[in-house]
């Protein structure tokens, strides 16, 4: 199979993908871009179906800036492309386009392969997985390192992992953390304002029928989240709001 260095997948949007403002569901968004990877490293031969039991691609960090909220569009195009990486860190980007070509969303998430059966990280050189060369340039966008601030939380609410939280990897899927939380999010806010800038970061692994303590903090049209279990931080995100 001839590898596809960039990788394009058309999605049509349905009823099912937008809230209930009208627009496209970002954790629906990552989603999609999660599978989109998926597919796309099993053209690279970077997956394989036959790893699933044994090995696992999870996303470390990832950030996602909406450059135009979609509403009410048919068909979008999703495009990513992994790009040079260290021996265990992996950038991934993406850009979605409308149906005119305008370009409304762009992301990096930085991915890892974890061995599902000692929970670690491994190289994947030593598993026989091979990047192809000649890897495409990087988009100028940056995630964000810095979660260290502690400051000014407050708690909102303990949330349990349950059966429709967890995926194939057997921990808390990254598209439910940003549905929990847009859960715990102003309702009110997503009439009038959408989520330009999104960034998380899956700082400790989330097993089934664990709880986190969600605590959140707000400054202007930044607001802050993180998750914890006996005070250990288990993800943080970082989030701007803007109006429409």
């Amino acid at each position: 199979m001839k590898e596809e260095l960039v990788y394009t997948q058309k999605i049509t949007l349905g009823y099912q993908h937008f809230d209930f403002s009208g627009h496209w569901k970002l954790a629906d968004m990552f989603k999609q871009l999660s599978d989109l990877a998926t597919t796309h490293a099993q053209k690279l031969g970077v997956y394989r179906p036959d790893m699933a039991q044994n090995y696992g691609w999870v996303v470390s960090k990832i950030r996602l800036r909406i450059l135009k909220p979609l509403k009410n569009e048919d068909t979008v195009s999703m495009v990513t492309w992994a790009s040079e990486g260290s021996r265990v860190i992996f950038p991934r980007y993406y850009q979605i386009k409308d149906s005119l070509g305008d370009l409304c969303a762009e992301g990096v998430g930085l991915w890892t392969l974890l061995d599902l059966q000692k929970r670690r990280i491994a190289m994947p050189s030593r598993v026989g997985i091979i990047f192809p060369e000649n890897l495409p340039e990087p988009l100028e966008i940056k995630v964000a390192t810095d979660f260290s601030d502690e400051q000014g939380y407050t708690f909102i609410e303990n949330r349990q992992v349950r059966y429709s939280d967890v995926d194939t990897n057997q921990h808390l899927n990254n598209a439910r953390y940003i549905e929990w939380v847009c859960d715990i999010l102003d309702s009110e806010r997503f009439k009038q304002h959408y989520i330009a800038d999104l960034s998380v970061y899956f700082k400790k692994e989330t097993a089934p029928n664990e709880v986190l303590a969600l605590e959140m903090k707000e400054d202007g049209d930044w607001f802050y989240v993180r998750g914890l279990k006996d005070g250990e931080l288990h993800f943080a995100v970082e989030g701007q709001w803007q109006r429409y």
